[in-house]
């Protein structure tokens, strides 16, 4: 499994925007952020679609992407991963 999944978000080059976003949604590193899916980042209230395109960017930018399917992975801290409440 890609190393960078264990990466903490706070690493990102993204605005305090995003950051702020994904710490209030609990998202802590890269391998959380990656199994939401655009549509899921959208339903938090301070989200908007450029600050989605940014986060798809920064994804992009790794070689990964939003969307992304990962059961198996774990937080390096031990704390339970924080997923998108439904998948469609």
């Amino acid at each position: 499994m890609d190393e960078r999944l264990n990466d903490p978000v706070d690493e990102l080059e993204i605005s305090v925007r995003a950051w702020n976003v994904l710490h209030k949604l609990g998202i802590a590193y890269v391998g959380e952020l990656v199994q939401w899916r655009e549509h899921d980042l959208l339903q938090h209230e301070e989200s908007s679609k450029t600050l989605v395109a940014e986060l798809r960017e920064a994804m992009r930018a790794m070689g990964l992407a939003l969307g992304t399917e990962l059961p198996d992975w774990q937080r390096p801290d031990g704390a339970a991963v924080v997923r998108p409440a439904e998948r469609d």
